[in-house]
C-alpha cells in the first residue's frame, strides 16, 4: 500500500513538472518575457548593390517567383543548369536571375573524398 501510494506521487509530481514547463513554452520565452512578434527587418537602399542574394536548387518557375518575392537575385543550381527555352530558363529571365552552375563544387567535393580515401594519413 505504502508503495503504491509513493508510485502515486512520483507519477503526480512529473506531470505536473511536464505541464509547467509546456505552460511556460507556450506562454514565455527562455528570457520569460512574454513572446513578442518579430520586428520588422530594414534593409538599406544600397545593400543590393554591394550584397548578392541567393538561392539553392530554384527547380520549378513557382519557386523562381517566390525566390523573386524574397529578392533572391542568384540560382545556385547543382547538375545542368536550365536551358534557356525551358519554362524554368524563360522564367529566371524574365525576372532577372542569374544562374550559378555549381557542378564544378560537385567534382572537386567528390575528387577531395576519394583523394583522401587514397593517400595515408600522418601519425
Amino acid at each position: 500500500m505504502k508503495r503504491a501510494v509513493r508510485v502515486t506521487e512520483l507519477l503526480l509530481m512529473i506531470a505536473l513538472v511536464v505541464v509547467s514547463i509546456f505552460w511556460l513554452q507556450q506562454n514565455w520565452n527562455i528570457f520569460g518575457q512574454s513572446q513578442k512578434l518579430p520586428a520588422k527587418v530594414v534593409v538599406p537602399a544600397n545593400f543590393y548593390h554591394n550584397h548578392i542574394v541567393g538561392g539553392f536548387s530554384i527547380d520549378s518557375p513557382e519557386r523562381a517567383d517566390k525566390a523573386a518575392q524574397e529578392t533572391v537575385q542568384v540560382n545556385i543550381q547543382y547538375g545542368q543548369p536550365p536551358t534557356e527555352d525551358s519554362p524554368l530558363g524563360q522564367k529566371l529571365t524574365s525576372l532577372h536571375m542569374k544562374v550559378i552552375d555549381g557542378y564544378i563544387a560537385s567534382y572537386l567535393h567528390y575528387y577531395e573524398c576519394h583523394r583522401t580515401a587514397t593517400v595515408k594519413l600522418p601519425p
